[in-house]
């Protein structure tokens, strides 16, 4: 989750937006507001990233047939195969190379913001430990510490924390072995996950990836941390309300 804070910006809110951030739920209520804006460069991202890849794959083609066209019938072939590896690493390499690395960065993404939140609600309730202090890691140690340590009733059952379960092995499988699955743990689970997803192909026991998959998993990440930042903010709210109130002077 983002360090940064309005007073950390020297801006001058408007009375309106300024009163939505009170003392108390002011980390949780800037984290909300930056969310949607980094989630949608992340979309642009991932939509300019595609667009770029056709637009070099159609140069390119668009090269090669000129000067297909300027030779003999017969030398057409040796074109073609010397700028056939261009061709692939154009049209599929690349491509597929990007949408595992950005895969892996909306993954990093979600630890990240559910870690901060669930830092910022255990300072506001005075909780000592951290989640890193936790045996969990990532994304679990987020999910047990606001559950079994700050009482947040944490969206187990949701669809997009099912989905976030499922982006944890392929995560783990892109970073530590390359989305090869001979050598993955949980290469059965992701095997099968896969088999129900037209935008994830296993392809000689590899992760493919596309454009799809990583806005699909986006979308999850965006709905999960919608709904952990309302609950971490309600809970903060409930803590704030039952403090016992200073007798006046």
């Amino acid at each position: 989750m983002s360090d940064v804070k309005p007073a950390d910006l020297n801006l001058k809110l408007p009375p309106a937006l300024e009163a939505l951030l009170t003392p108390s739920t002011q980390g949780i209520d800037w984290a909300r507001m930056m969310l949607s804006t980094e989630i949608s460069f992340i979309r642009d991202y991932i939509e300019t990233t595609a667009e770029a890849f056709d637009a070099a794959f159609d140069a390119f083609d668009a090269k090669v047939a000129e000067e297909a066209a300027k030779l003999p019938e017969d030398m057409r072939y040796d074109l073609y195969d010397d700028e056939s590896m261009r061709a692939f690493n154009l049209k599929e390499y690349f491509p597929a190379f990007s949408w595992l690395t950005t895969f892996a960065s909306i993954y990093s993404f979600l630890e990240d913001e559910m870690l901060g939140v669930a830092t910022t609600v255990g300072r506001q309730l005075g909780i000592k430990l951290r989640p890193d202090d936790l045996r969990h890691n990532g994304i679990f140690a987020a999910q047990v510490y606001l559950r079994d340590l700050c009482g947040i009733d944490f969206p187990e059952e949701s669809r997009p924390w099912q989905e976030v379960r499922h982006y944890n092995h392929i995560r783990n499988a892109i970073v530590h072995s390359r989305g090869n699955l001979f050598r993955a743990k949980k290469a059965k689970d992701i095997e099968k996950y896969a088999e129900g997803k037209k935008s994830i192909v296993i392809e000689n026991d590899h992760i493919e990836l596309s454009k799809e998959f990583c806005l699909e998993a986006l979308e999850n990440v965006r709905a999960l941390l919608d709904e952990v930042t309302e609950l971490a903010r309600e809970r903060i709210v409930a803590h704030e309300a039952g403090k016992p109130k200073c007798a006046p002077a």
